[in-house]
């Protein structure tokens, strides 16, 4: 507010001025100091309360400039715009638009903060390096609507080469040579690790050691470690391949294939 010799004066008018298309007539008593009467600190705090509960607004103070017999009396104020439209361009060929779409976490009618921006690129870029996109760049823009404080939030990614499979490391009790587990899993040394082959060489891995009687067997990525030099990346894996589990039944006549497929304790994950 401008000085205090301002206070106690009629207030002419009352104006709103915004970097979106809002008035004073989108909020009907709102506005606790009325025009005519006498300018009121009491009332300008009130006002700016109310005006900012509406959740319309990010910053917002008063401002009164002197006029003929009274002041004028303006609310300036930052408009808060909320997620609209989202779109991701420029998304690798190894990957869906939709997976890092929804990896944004950005949800329809969300406010849209710097925090809330940076955290969707955060988990797009998470998800591009859980591909092998480490050194993918990730640009955000946003395209505000001045009319509905809806934003249309647009993703630009330039993923730039992927990095190559160099080598696993399996560790705990494998009971297997690792050159014969990283067959298995499908892991061979040059490919792109997509998150996708990683699940994959998981649940070969998993049904290895069921039919090998392996029934308690646990696999797992402890790490995925990226050479920012050589721009590979090397898999640490835990197994613990477990005791060998014989499953009898007496009594009735089961096929050995039916019988493999009753008992189900094995256990994978990543992560």
């Amino acid at each position: 507010m401008a000085g205090g010799e301002l206070w106690g004066q009629t207030v002419l008018d009352v104006g709103l001025s915004c970097d979106a298309r809002l008035a004073m007539t989108d909020f009907p008593g709102v506005v606790s100091q009325e025009v005519g009467q006498p300018l009121d600190a009491s009332k300008i705090a009130a006002s700016l309360k109310k005006l900012y509960a509406t959740g319309r607004f990010t910053e917002l103070r008063a401002q009164a400039e002197p006029g003929q017999g009274g002041v004028h009396l303006l609310f300036v104020g930052r408009a808060r715009y909320f997620v609209g439209v989202v779109q991701v361009e420029g998304t690798p060929s190894a990957l869906e638009p939709r997976v890092l779409l929804t990896s944004s976490r950005l949800r329809l009618g969300q406010p849209v903060s710097d925090d809330v921006l940076i955290a969707a690129q955060k988990h797009i870029s998470e998800i591009l390096a859980s591909n092998g996109y480490y050194r993918a760049i990730l640009q955000h823009r946003l395209l505000p609507d001045l009319a509905t404080q809806e934003a249309e939030v647009l993703f630009s990614v330039f993923p730039g080469k992927p990095a190559r499979f160099s080598d696993v490391e399996f560790q705990g009790q494998p009971g297997f040579p690792p050159s014969k587990l990283a067959k298995v899993a499908g892991w061979r040394h040059g490919i792109q690790l997509t998150s996708a082959r990683v699940e994959r060489g998981l649940f070969r891995l998993h049904q290895f050691f069921v039919s090998r009687n392996r029934l308690q067997a646990t696999v797992s990525i402890l790490k995925r470690e990226y050479d920012t030099k050589l721009d590979t990346e090397k898999l640490l894996v835990r197994v613990e391949s477990g005791p060998l589990v014989r499953v009898r039944v007496e009594g009735a006549k089961i096929s050995r294939s039916k019988l493999k497929a009753l008992p189900r304790l094995s256990r994978w994950r990543s992560g």
